[in-house]
């Protein structure tokens, strides 16, 4: 019984077959559109965070640097070392040699020996400049730092230190990603009761009533003239 019931080729079982699968493709479309848009839109939030992050640090070393407080500007980079998305903060004199980092072994040592400063920093433009390195996957920094700011006008540009930072956006990345994965989990189950809910509706508007149909076609045919269908209706 049951078997003719849900044979393969009935409506019965197509319609749902139909409803789910069309589910399945627009679910996966959406997860995939969206996972590209998370990642676009944590590039572009962790460019601009860090353009605004490393601005502001420029001016703020500039000044405790004409102040000379250089405990203050340490400081700082400590607290970058918390940040989970900082792989790497440098401040580096004219000369080369790292006054403050986010990591202490660091300090006092040539920046050239640092391999992700020495690839990717190379001489800072006269405003600064952030961008998003492909080869590394990471959001970089590299703003001059003028080391007497009161004599901006007459330094050379050689003579200015350089602000050096490196943030991954994997990070805001995975936050993001989890927030779409809680998100599409309830929009899979939403679209999926919808779908069940249709299918139902069909069932009982159409299936069903072309069931009664076909059972009192055959049963014409078996010359049983005297049955109804019990369909009724405007179609």
């Amino acid at each position: 019984m049951l078997s003719r019931y849900f044979r393969l080729h009935s409506l019965r079982m197509l319609l749902p077959l139909a409803l789910l699968s069309f589910t399945a493709v627009v679910l996966g479309y959406m997860y995939h559109a969206v996972l590209g848009y998370d990642r676009q839109a944590a590039e572009h939030d962790t460019l601009h965070g860090q353009s605004q992050l490393a601005a502001r640090l420029q001016s703020d070393f500039e000044y405790s640097l004409r102040e000379r407080e250089l405990p203050r500007i340490q400081n700082e980079f400590s607290m970058l070392s918390a940040q989970p998305d900082i792989r790497a903060a440098l401040l580096v004199d004219e000369r080369g040699k790292v006054i403050a980092a986010s990591r202490m072994d660091w300090v006092g040592s040539a920046a050239s020996g640092i391999a992700l400063y020495a690839e990717q920093a190379g001489k800072p433009p006269a405003a600064g400049r952030t961008w998003l390195s492909r080869d590394e996957g990471l959001v970089l920094s590299v703003y001059p730092v003028v080391f007497n700011a009161a004599q901006r006008s007459r330094l050379a540009p050689q003579h200015a230190g350089t602000l050096f930072l490196a943030a991954d956006p994997a990070y805001l990345l995975a936050e993001r990603t989890a927030r779409s994965d809680s998100w599409m989990r309830r929009a899979g189950l939403l679209v999926g009761m919808l779908a069940l809910l249709a299918w139902l509706i069909i069932h009982l508007v159409v299936t069903r009533r072309v069931g009664r149909l076909l059972y009192a076609i055959e049963q014409v045919g078996k010359r049983r003239t005297n049955v109804l269908s019990g369909v009724s209706g405007m179609d």
